[in-house]
């Protein structure tokens, strides 16, 4: 049974990236909380960062850190997914 009550939940309205004047700061403190949960899942994996609504450095850097991690996320991976579309191009 897909449960489908969280899909608002999880979408992000487009793009986010560090500095940018078109983040939607209700998708960047979703990012935020994404970040923060994976980091309570994974505490050494260095993605805890402030729920502030500014994607600034520290956030950029734990989005880096997941995307580098992406194949061996835990379950939350799916919630993730939208973040490991922020940088296109990256290495990470």
């Amino acid at each position: 049974m897909i449960k489908k009550h969280y899909e608002k939940e999880i979408q992000i309205s487009g793009v986010q990236a560090n500095g940018s004047a078109n983040n939607n700061k209700e998708d960047v403190m979703k990012i935020q909380s994404w970040l923060n949960l994976f980091a309570r899942t994974n505490p050494a994996s260095g993605t805890s960062t402030a729920i502030d609504s500014a994607f600034g450095a520290v956030t950029e850097a734990a989005v880096k850190t997941i995307k580098r991690r992406r194949t061996n996320l835990k379950p939350v991976r799916y919630a993730l997914w939208p973040v490991s579309q922020l940088f296109d191009g990256s290495p990470y």
